[in-house]
């Protein structure tokens, strides 16, 4: 039995040894894979002030006063810049969520905050401060770092190397971990749904299934040896179709203790 600072010791061997190869690979497939570059982003988010609220662009100073009217002279949505002039003082612009702040501008009123009446708006709740604009770049600017080499990729930042404009990532390459069981009493899942009567000392080789699933969801491209019988020869073949499939790492479940059918070790 070796200690758990041993078999730490033995991965990170593992790891040492495997060839260094980096691809570039798009931003749809990088999920979960490690960074072998830092990333920056191309542009600026958002590119310019917007709203974060549906209302109305207005003065601040202009709404100080009891229970203002201003004139709406145009209108805002998100991707749409049909009002192209200057605020003036007593105007509005109706604006939606995403919407581009017009110049002059330094405030929303929320719609919930005003009564339209054809082009004149009147506020019918008194405004405490200057608000609800995300200024430009809040979230990010160009040339920012948004991500470091050896970073893993979660959905997060996923999302964020997309929304930088960054098409396409350096990664490391996935290591390929060979699996397979060892142990004259296991039989496959398919296997034993196929028999209908398995015999009594069967074991459902469940093990190796889970231990590819955190392989893969840590990373890993997992190859499937299936199970090798209590003998040298089968655990052989095992190792042998690994090495042709050029693994990074073989992991055998079982067969690993100091018992006369344990020849793993071996």
């Amino acid at each position: 039995m070796i200690t758990p600072f041993q078999a730490q010791k033995h991965i990170q061997d593992v790891v040492a040894a495997t060839p260094d190869t980096v691809l570039k690979i798009t931003n749809a497939d990088c999920l979960n894979r490690v960074l072998r570059e830092d990333v920056s982003a191309r542009l600026t988010h958002p590119p310019a002030r917007v709203s974060a609220m549906d209302g109305y662009a207005v003065r601040f100073k202009d709404v100080q006063i009891q229970s203002p009217i201003l004139k709406i002279v145009g209108e805002r949505a998100a991707g749409q810049n049909t009002y192209t002039g200057q605020l003036q003082p007593h105007e509005a612009v109706r604006i939606f969520t995403g919407g581009h702040v017009p110049d002059g501008a330094d405030h929303i009123v929320i719609q919930e905050h005003a009564r339209r009446k054809d082009d004149s708006l009147l506020l019918i709740k008194p405004q405490a401060k200057a608000a609800h604009i995300r200024q430009a770049g809040i979230d990010f600017t160009q040339g920012e770092e948004i991500a470091k080499q050896g970073d893993i990729i979660s959905p997060m930042v996923q999302m964020l190397i997309a929304s930088t404009a960054n098409a396409q990532v350096r990664v490391n390459r996935r290591p390929r971990i060979a699996l397979f069981g060892n142990g004259d009493e296991l039989i496959s899942i398919e296997a034993f749904s196929q028999t209908a009567n398995s015999p009594p000392n069967n074991i459902i080789n469940a093990n190796t299934i889970v231990v590819g699933t955190w392989l893969q969801k840590w990373g890993a491209k997992i190859i499937d040896l299936g199970i090798a019988r209590d003998n040298q020869a089968d655990i052989k073949a095992c190792i042998a179709q690994a090495r042709v499939q050029n693994v990074d790492a073989i992991i055998p479940i079982g067969g690993a203790s100091v018992g006369d059918y344990d020849l793993v070790r071996t």
